[in-house]
């Protein structure tokens, strides 16, 4: 009885950092949470694409904003 779903911050750092910290606090909170994370628009397409390899196999419920809104081809 606690909190089922996570939500973490990336796109400030490197998309290599922020994917260790996704992986270990997916590892850590378990497959029983629901774990996303939100780049707030913060990434280039190849960031994104950089980020989603490095956390592939985590365990990452979904990811949000990856790159900016008008960013059609990303």
């Amino acid at each position: 009885d606690g909190y089922a779903a996570f939500k973490i911050k990336v796109g400030i750092d490197t998309p290599r950092v922020d994917g260790e910290r996704t992986r270990r606090l997916c590892q850590l909170l378990g497959s029983d949470a629901l774990i996303s994370s939100d780049a707030n628009q913060g990434w280039s397409t190849q960031e994104a694409v950089q980020y989603v390899r490095a956390v592939a196999d985590a365990g990452l419920g979904f990811f949000e904003q990856p790159v900016k809104a008008d960013d059609i081809a990303g």
